[in-house]
Parts: structure tokens; sequence; C-alpha cells
């Protein structure tokens, strides 16, 4: 498998890796186990990397079942990485794992299981202005769809190169320009620029203040 761990802003080098994955059941302990391990050392004709240089190492959960029907998942990642200066707004998000570690993996995970739980539901009867369950399917894949692809345009992958502004103080301001094809012919150009700061408030109260529609 060819993996690439972004995190949502050009301002982070995204991380790339080749690995194999092996998966097993037991069933006496009513236990999977998911393991990644990388493939140097079967394969030498794997391209390099892009710095920061990513190396993998044996990683990935067990998951196992709980009476109450819920799993408890356990996760382990380890990796190999050259110490790189990171950005100073990201540097406490790298080393504390959140960007590229296991707590990330489990927090996407049970984002993961609490939309299914949600799109599942039958036992929702105040629908508000979602007129029929179809309709609350519809619009949370459209909401899927929505967020992948922005994180497609805003990450840091490998196969985009973001230019960073002269005249932005901090370098923090980074533009893209994309070729809109259709059927071969050239539809279009889209610019997207990206900027990041630091707020001195909490990060619910930052999400309350941007969802209020009156502001």
């Amino acid at each position: 498998m060819y993996a690439e761990f972004p995190v949502l802003s050009p301002l982070v080098p995204s991380r790339e890796t080749y690995v194999l994955r092996y998966c097993q059941q037991n069933v006496e302990k009513g236990s999977w186990a998911v393991v990644n391990f990388p493939m140097n050392g079967f394969l030498d004709n794997l391209p390099a990397p892009p710095l920061p240089r990513y190396r993998r190492r044996p990683s990935g959960c067990v998951i196992q079942d709980m009476p109450n029907g819920y799993s408890r998942v356990t996760w382990v990642e380890h990796a190999e990485i050259e110490e790189k200066p990171v950005y100073p707004l990201f540097s406490q998000l790298v080393e504390s794992g959140a960007a590229f570690g296991a707590q990330r993996w489990l927090a996407v995970l049970q984002r993961q299981c609490e939309r299914v739980a949600s799109l599942m539901a039958r036992n929702i009867s105040d629908l508000g202005v979602i007129p029929s369950p179809e309709a609350r399917k519809n619009l949370m894949r459209l909401a899927q769809r929505m967020m992948r692809t922005f994180s497609i345009n805003f990450g840091a992958s490998g196969g985009q190169s973001w230019t960073a502004l002269s005249d932005s103080s901090d370098d923090s301001v980074r533009i893209i320009t994309r070729k809109i094809t259709e059927q071969g012919q050239l539809n279009g150009v889209v610019l997207a620029a990206v900027s990041t700061t630091w707020l001195p408030y909490p990060r619910q109260e930052v999400f309350d203040l941007l969802k209020d529609e009156r502001r």
C-alpha cells in the first residue's frame, strides 16, 4: 500500500510511505489485529520519499469486542523521522502526536463511527428542515464529499506546489493554481489561498463564532 498522511495546511509537509498490511482474527479472544509494516527490504526499487524523510515501523491496532456491543481499540504508532524544523504554529501539534500519531487515527475512527451510526439511525423523529431519512443520508453524503474535496485542496500533498507570498510578514500565506479540464479541454483555472494564524481562544469558542449565521 502507498499511504500519504497530510495535515490540513501547506505549512506542514505530508508524510509518505509504502507499507504491507496484514490482518488476523483471534476468534477465542474476540479480536482483530491490523498491522502495517514497511516494505523496505522486500522491494529495492521504491521511490525515495520527499523530505522530511519518514520511515514507518511496525504499527497498527487491536480491535476487541466488548460485552456492551462496543469495541475497544488499542493503537500503536511507530515511526522514524528526521528532525526538521516545524513551522512554529504547528510545532506543538506535530510533537504531541496529534498530527500524525495514534491519537489522531483514533479520533478519525471515532468520528467515522459516529457518522455511520447517525447515517443508519432509525429513531430520529424530528428531522427539522430535512423531510425524510433518505434526504438526511443524501445531505450527509454531500457533506462527506465536500470535506474530502476541501482536505484534498488544502493539504500539503506531494503533488501540490504551494507558493509563499513575498509580502507575507510571517510567510504563512500560500497560494496555488489548478487547471480544470473536462474531456481533455481546459475549462478554467482555480486560484486557492490559505493562511494559518494562532488565536488565544478555546477551539469550541472559535467554532461557535464561525457557525453563528449572524456573524
